[in-house]
């Protein structure tokens, strides 16, 4: 079995130091691109900008559709045990290939959004509970 060789680029100071210079310019790389290329492919470059400008490590890959439940712990900042719960409490749609479970990407991302949402929603419910007590 072959494996092939991942590209990396080690963020320099002089790439950090680039980057600081174009994201003080508060422009976005869609307008500094000005729409030579998609927006999705813009608003991924600029990600990548502000995390340089800030010294921040920077994975990009592509994850598989199917994902075994140890990298789809990983995406969701859970356990693998905790994973298991919720796929046997039916929070997260999953699959048998044979013997082992696995989640499509998809479901997990969907998760994964559906997780912030309502840790946005309680969030934003104690801050009106905070402000009725205290007000």
């Amino acid at each position: 079995m072959t494996t092939q060789a991942v590209p990396t680029i080690e963020l320099t100071d002089t790439i950090q130091e680039q980057a600081e210079q174009v994201v003080s310019r508060n422009q976005t790389a869609s307008e500094l691109i000005e729409d030579s290329i998609p927006r999705e492919l813009a608003d991924l470059i600029n990600a990548v900008l502000h995390a340089a400008a800030n010294g921040e490590t920077i994975t990009i890959s592509r994850l598989p559709e199917v994902l075994t439940t140890t990298e789809a712990a990983r995406q969701l900042g859970i356990s693998r045990p905790t994973l298991m719960k919720k796929i046997k409490n039916g929070e997260i749609d999953s699959f048998k290939v044979g013997t082992h479970t696995r989640l499509k990407a998809e479901a997990v991302f969907e998760y994964r959004k559906k997780r912030y949402a309502d840790a946005k929603k309680a969030f934003e419910e104690m801050r009106e509970l905070d402000e009725e007590i205290f007000d």
